[in-house]
């Protein structure tokens, strides 16, 4: 006597119900991760291929843990799947929406963090950011700004030069990955330990256009 445990073929009845559940997410995911990329500005197909990847893995989720509390397991009828896909949809939809917010919230913290970043400047610097609401170059002066990342550091630099004015501005992380930022090894390396940023002039239009709120001027 065989001792080969016997296999019995699926009925060709029944559809795999994580299968299902696992499509309806990709399907809400999607539609969400295009709705979250426009409003932040990002590609829509990109963000509706991300959405549709986090939403079908949550359905796959959602199915199984409904599969456990009805006993179905992995697998159900197409009667049954069909009755009872209304509530699915709406459970599914429900809690991959909840998730993807969840997701697009942490992306968007990201996205947002910013830098703060300090230049010493002279009355005459001090009087037109106060009157533009922006950095320019004024006469006479380099088509370059340079900033500090520490506050102390960027007084006592001001200090040697007579200027104890101090305009602090906030830059969006991503935006510094694309302006020069000097290490230890940069200008003026005895004062400016934590590094200094540099924007030249061709860049100073989209550098004014990232500044987070208002350039503060100090004191």
């Amino acid at each position: 006597m065989s001792t080969q445990p016997t296999v019995s073929p699926l009925p060709t009845d029944q559809l795999p119900f994580l299968a299902i559940t696992g499509a309806i997410g990709a399907v809400i995911g999607a539609v969400a991760g295009g709705v979250i990329a426009k409003k932040t500005g990002r590609s829509v197909w990109k963000g509706a291929a991300i959405g549709a990847a986090g939403g079908a893995l949550l359905g796959l989720g959602v199915g199984a843990g409904l599969g456990m509390i009805s006993g179905a397991g992995a697998l159900a009828t197409a009667g049954k799947v069909v009755a009872g896909l209304a509530t699915l949809a709406t459970t599914a939809g429900d809690k991959i929406t909840a998730g993807l917010g969840k997701i697009s919230n942490v992306i968007s913290n990201i996205g947002n963090k910013t830098t703060n970043i300090y230049r010493s400047v002279s009355q005459a610097e001090a009087i037109s950011i106060k009157s533009l609401g922006k950095f320019t170059t004024l006469p006479g002066q380099m088509e370059v700004k340079q900033f500090g990342f520490s506050l102390q550091e960027t007084i006592k630099f001001g200090q040697i030069y007579g200027q104890n004015i101090i305009a602090k501005a906030s830059v969006p992380n991503r935006v510094l990955s694309q302006l020069y930022t000097g290490g230890i090894g940069g200008i003026d390396n005895p004062i400016f330990r934590s590094g200094t940023l540099t924007v030249y002039g061709d860049m100073l239009d989209a550098f004014n256009q990232a500044v987070a709120g208002s350039i503060q001027i100090m004191p």
